[in-house]
């Protein structure tokens, strides 16, 4: 049987690896290659390209950036040109590589005017992922009915989870084509990525071995909660005070206001007297051995995230995960069990909890197998049936 080609296209465009990326390289290391022949498309290289290019084509498919000169019109006929020859290079990949799928891997609101207009010229089916918690009527009065009428069209909406469903639905998208697929890991596979032990990790950092060690991994973004994690950092430290903290994760440098943040938590650093206690690792290909070395997981995003794949990452590797009540945490966290939830707003809640399951060996020890026990849920065979099977349906 003539395998199928699917083509799969990460649009980021921030200079930063994310969730997005690792959930598509799980996804295509994992596709049935009997069925399926993957071909991968970047819009800038990015440090895991070539763990990809073991799966498939791998390429950068540029794309021009948008004007932004004072003159409105002109301005306006620049920018749909920029589009409009951008949707024809689309075209002619598609035809070109006889792509029988698209498969864009972030939102409806990404692609939808160019990847999503290309399969539509050419008969292609096009579904999307959608891995943000959005409103839709943040678009302008003149790109919101465009939006609209061309997102109604793609063949079938993946969202992580349903958090995001329920969202998508509530803006007016038909819950026919908007279907649930929960993110998956190979958790196993994730286990044997760790090949440091905690001490080396410790003396990597010049941590003291009776510290305890509580880490958040997520780029540096204002919503991902980096600062709600800090003003709880300054009250633990009033009670626990031999512990560190590692933000772990990159800063994009195409981002004015992600750089503006950075430099607003390390002045409060400062103020609160926590130099010594917080490491900013920077972006690390380690992360198993840095997540595995951790005595407590931190997802403090202050709003809905719509699936951190990191909570299952760190759910794999045992870890007791405090994350905020909002998004997909809700989903993956069972309450008291596996982890704890807080709410996003009080620095107190998470401090506490924080507190609690540094002080209990007992309580870190028994959560710790309930969360081996339920990132079985979240399997990667799970995601790949599930995805599959809309494959299959689509083809």
């Amino acid at each position: 049987m003539k395998r199928r080609k699917i083509l799969f296209v990460e649009q980021n465009v921030d200079g930063t690896i994310g969730g997005s990326h690792y959930c598509l390289l799980y996804l295509v290391q994992k596709l049935n290659r009997n069925i399926y022949e993957p071909i991968i498309a970047f819009y800038e290289p990015n440090q895991l390209m070539g763990l990809f290019s073991k799966e498939g084509k791998t390429i950068v498919f540029n794309k021009a950036k948008n004007v932004t000169f004072d003159n409105i019109v002109l301005r306006k006929l620049i920018n749909i040109l920029i589009n409009m020859i951008f949707v024809f290079r689309c075209i002619f990949f598609l035809l070109k590589n006889k792509i029988n799928l698209v498969h864009l891997n972030n939102s409806v609101a990404v692609g939808y005017d160019t990847w999503l207009v290309a399969c539509l010229l050419t008969g292609v089916p096009c579904i999307t992922h959608e891995r943000n918690f959005d409103r839709f009527d943040r678009f302008n009065r003149l790109n919101l009915p465009l939006f609209k009428i061309l997102s109604s069209r793609y063949n079938k909406v993946l969202t992580v989870s349903d958090v995001i469903r329920d969202n998508l639905i509530s803006q007016g998208f038909d819950p026919k084509i908007v279907e649930t697929v929960y993110d998956g890991i190979d958790a196993e596979k994730y286990r044997q990525r760790v090949s440091r032990t905690r001490d080396e990790i410790f003396k990597e950092f010049g941590i003291d071995k009776g510290s305890y060690l509580i880490g958040l991994i997520g780029n540096i973004r204002e919503w991902k909660g980096q600062e709600l994690l800090i003003d709880s950092l300054d009250i633990i430290n009033k009670q626990v005070s031999n512990f560190v903290c590692l933000f772990i994760g990159d800063v994009s440098k195409n981002s004015d206001e992600d750089l503006k943040f950075k430099d607003k938590l390390v002045k409060k650093i400062d103020q609160y007297g926590l130099e010594e206690k917080i490491i900013f690792t920077g972006y690390r290909s380690d992360v198993p051995d840095l997540v595995n070395a951790l005595d407590v997981q931190i997802n403090a995003s202050i709003k809905p995230d719509p699936f951190p794949h990191v909570i299952l990452e760190g759910m794999s590797l045992g870890k007791v995960v405090i994350a905020t009540n909002l998004g997909g945490a809700i989903e993956s966290i069972d309450n008291g069990r596996s982890g704890f939830l807080v709410t996003a707003t009080q620095p107190q809640d998470l401090a506490e909890k924080i507190i609690t399951v540094l002080r209990d060996d007992k309580l870190r020890k028994s959560m710790s197998e309930n969360a081996k026990e339920r990132i079985k849920i979240f399997s990667m065979e799970n995601n790949l049936i599930n995805t599959e099977k809309i494959y299959k349906a689509m083809l």
